[in-house]
């Protein structure tokens, strides 16, 4: 493709060329992942993925959206681009911007990885993209539609990148590149911490290895000075607003109830190094329990699997023993012994006392109630470290690109069931009435939204896979008029601030929720379940009927 370019100068012809290896492995990756999501009507709608903005409402009324506690402004650099889209599309904007925010992810990732190994053989860095982008961990999240997890995985190589540049002129002009990375392609505050404490675990891996450290000091009092300014569109409101009611009900049940599992033999300390181990596995398709071929024995391909993981593992040393006084690898493997650690969190008696510790005595902390969410520092080692590991063995056996080819094959082959998501997802739309659900709200008093919590399945959600289970429309198309709760289903506890209106409806009482301040209730009759709230259409006459949607008034 490269060499067609022979009208260009050639560097421009190299850059071209150079921009195609950065940016199609991260396409191509994920057409491969997610090909039933691009060429199928709809969009991608499950768990914690409900797609983006189709209204303006966001926009207009940022403070009743997201403006109730300090973590909303995290989200307002991932509002800005979703404007034009909802300007020229409306309501067709959350099936476009998504998938263009996904192939962002994808091409984020695999340019990251492309400057980081630049000036090595084009395996080694596809060998890299096959680690990360088909990494179980990555998949999983997928399956969980916890696509920002993604992104702060993605976002890493660059990130460390930019790091590496600053630290090697380290001056306030060469700071603002990581400290931008740091601050917009990490829309979740746990992806930041952990990406913020790895580039800071470098940066102090460096100063103790620099034998003029002392010139250290202003360079990085300016990038953690920048590093706030940039920030503070958030950090500011953080502390200044209330804290979010979800994060001031998690108790130590949620971390039981997100605890990584043992399964058929791997314990959870294996499974965290493996980058297995989301609190959801048990519903999704997993490539160890599942060989692609009827004739390969489910042992000999766990086995397979195992031996892969091994060897990730192995390799990773090797890089950083080769240069032990390397800051970024010895910043990669601490990360990755961090990762494996936090990740295992209370499913494991070596680590279960210190994340137990952590989670009661750190404030942020209760924020990682999903410990496996660390396993993304897990990948980022493996993907930078292994493939040095390899181009090194490589070189010294003489083995060119046949070692990374292999391990490639390995990579995506150890997690076949991440192609086309194992044809477990497919993309849907909500039905209309959902869209206009913000107009039943009641212009006076609460209205509520049954069932009460905050992932549900629905008979429309079914042909979406799986359990067919959603984020709760309400929260979507309610602009905010609309009170929705949580139930023990979702996180082993209930939110403090809905505690009285959990009471009422535990009682199956309406003048108790009148009482509370709530004049109309929204029942979804298309909830799989929904005759647990019988006792509403048995107290009240519907005041209105749509679809999967009835509305009643508290009063009379």
């Amino acid at each position: 493709m490269c060499r067609q370019q022979r009208s260009l100068p050639f560097a421009a012809k190299a850059s071209v060329c150079e921009i195609l290896w950065a940016v199609l492995p991260g396409i191509i990756a994920c057409l491969a992942i997610l090909h039933p999501l691009f060429f199928s009507a709809g969009e991608f709608i499950y768990l914690d993925w409900s797609g983006t903005s189709i209204d303006m409402t966001p926009f207009t009324n940022f403070m009743d959206v997201y403006g109730q506690d300090g973590a909303g402004f995290r989200w307002i650099p991932f509002l800005l681009p979703q404007l034009p889209f909802v300007l020229l599309l409306g309501q067709g904007a959350s099936a476009m911007f998504s998938r263009i925010f996904f192939l962002f992810i994808f091409i984020l990732g695999s340019t990251g990885l492309f400057m980081f190994f630049r000036e090595k053989p084009r395996a080694i860095y596809l060998l890299s993209a096959a680690i990360m982008f088909f990494s179980p961990f990555v998949y999983e999240r997928i399956m969980m539609g916890q696509f920002l997890m993604v992104l702060s995985l993605a976002s890493l190589p660059i990130t460390l990148y930019f790091a590496k540049k600053f630290l090697a002129t380290p001056a306030l002009s060469s700071a603002w590149q990581p400290v931008l990375c740091l601050t917009l392609l990490n829309l979740q505050i746990q992806g930041l911490v952990m990406n913020a404490l790895l580039v800071g675990g470098y940066f102090a891996l460096h100063a103790l290895f620099c034998t003029r450290r002392e010139k250290l000091a202003i360079p990085y009092m300016q990038f953690a000075a920048m590093f706030l300014l940039f920030n503070a569109y958030w950090i500011a409101p953080y502390f200044a607003l209330p804290k979010p009611a979800l994060l001031s009900s998690i108790d130590p049940s949620h971390a039981e109830f997100f605890t990584p599992k043992a399964s058929i033999g791997m314990n959870t300390l294996f499974k965290s190094a493996a980058m297995y181990g989301s609190w959801r596995e048990s519903s999704m398709k997993l490539a160890y329990n599942y060989p692609p071929a009827d004739f390969i024995p489910k042992e000999v391909w766990r086995w397979a699997a195992i031996a892969f993981v091994a060897v990730l593992m192995c390799l990773s040393a090797f890089a950083v023993l080769q240069n032990p006084k390397n800051p970024l690898h010895l910043a990669l493997a601490f990360g990755w012994i961090a990762g494996v650690l936090v990740a295992t969190g209370i499913s494991h008696p070596w680590t279960g006392w210190a994340f137990d510790w952590l989670f009661q005595n750190v404030q942020f902390f209760v924020g990682f109630r999903d410990s496996n969410k660390w396993a993304e520092l897990v990948v980022c080692a493996y993907a930078l470290l292994a493939p040095a590991g390899a181009h090194m063995l490589a070189g010294k056996r003489k083995l060119g690109w046949i070692l990374p080819a292999l391990l490639i094959v390995f990579a995506i082959a150890c997690n076949y069931v991440a192609i086309g998501l194992a044809g477990q997802l497919m993309p849907g739309t909500y039905p209309q009435e959902y869209m206009e659900i913000s107009l039943l709200a009641a212009q006076n008093g609460t209205t509520i939204y049954l069932p009460w919590s905050v992932y549900n399945s629905y008979t429309w959600s079914l042909a979406f896979g799986l359990d067919g289970r959603i984020a709760n429309p309400a929260g979507k198309f309610g602009q905010g008029k609309i009170q929705m709760g949580v139930s023990p289903l979702d996180f082993s506890s209930t939110m403090l601030s809905s505690e009285n209106y959990t009471k009422c409806l535990a009682a199956q009482s309406i003048p108790c929720l009148k009482n509370e301040g709530v004049s109309r209730i929204i029942v979804d009759r298309c909830f799989l379940g929904n005759g647990i709230y019988g006792w509403v259409a048995a107290n009240r006459t519907a005041l209105k009927s749509s679809g999967c949607l009835s509305v009643y008034n508290t009063g009379g």
